[in-house]
């Protein structure tokens, strides 16, 4: 044990920290995989579509939930004129945290004419869990972006409720360059 676990009495756990990048770009009138990028605990999987679908990336975090200083970044890039959903596989978990929040960081960029649409499952936050999320978006002036995060607290079928946690969960939007929507703090006490 290092000195500051000896005397916290806990000691340190492995991290869960992964990385997905992910590009789409335009050939001929379908949009295509330009960029893959992923390591740690993110991966990417691209279902099989009907033809003339839009394209669709599906994230997946083999972990099962984060906690205790994880870290996850997602990096997505609609190039020109592309259309590509990016969804996740299943709800993300926030469970109980010792000190640190895990951190959720998702940079997305929508060049000109293309149509986005970011669509995960929602966050599920347990009873003491942690976690920040930094969502930073560049969309091009005629760019069309979709995009829908939801947090849950508890799960209340379950009986499962939720008595202290923290959040931080900030936005920035820029279009066309310019700030449209600043840093928004929400945050619950612990």
């Amino acid at each position: 044990m290092q000195q500051g676990e000896a005397a916290s009495g806990l000691a340190k756990l492995q991290r869960a920290i992964g990385k997905a990048q992910v590009g789409f770009r335009r050939r001929g009138a379908e949009t295509v995989l330009d960029h893959l990028y992923q390591s740690g605990c993110c991966k990417v999987r691209f279902p099989r579509l009907e033809p003339g679908r839009d394209t669709e990336a599906i994230l997946i975090n083999t972990t099962g939930g984060l906690t205790d200083g994880d870290v996850i970044e997602t990096q997505i890039r609609w190039g020109a004129g592309t259309r590509a959903s990016v969804a996740s596989q299943a709800a993300e978990r926030i469970y109980r945290s010792r000190h640190d929040p895990a951190r959720i960081t998702t940079n997305l960029t929508v060049a000109e004419n293309a149509t986005a649409c970011w669509l995960p499952q929602e966050t599920i936050l347990f009873d003491q869990g942690q976690f920040e999320r930094h969502t930073t978006i560049t969309l091009a002036a005629s760019a069309r972006l979709l995009a829908v995060e939801s947090i849950v607290f508890g799960r209340a079928a379950m009986g499962e409720a939720v008595a202290s946690g923290r959040i931080l969960d900030r936005w920035r939007l820029r279009v066309a360059g310019k700030l449209v929507f600043p840093i928004n703090c929400v945050s619950m006490g612990r």
